[in-house]
């Protein structure tokens, strides 16, 4: 897993979602900071997050983590 890709796929998804970080926050029960720290690359979301992340945005984790060679 690319740290850099999996902050930038991050962003590229909520941002595709039309949903700002405060909104994201609210969805999967954690705070703005959170999902700012996941979008800079400083902290990755556990498993429970990435699986809260993936529901919020309508993707897989495959495709928001890059777990499969492209």
């Amino acid at each position: 897993m690319n740290k850099m890709s999996v902050q930038n796929h991050l962003k590229e998804a909520r941002q595709a979602a039309g949903l700002t970080q405060a909104q994201v926050g609210s969805r999967i029960n954690a705070s703005v900071n959170t999902i700012s720290r996941y979008e800079k690359g400083v902290q990755c979301p556990s498993l429970e997050m990435a699986l809260r992340l993936c529901a919020c945005y309508h993707r897989k984790m495959d495709d928001l983590f890059e777990l499969t060679e492209p």
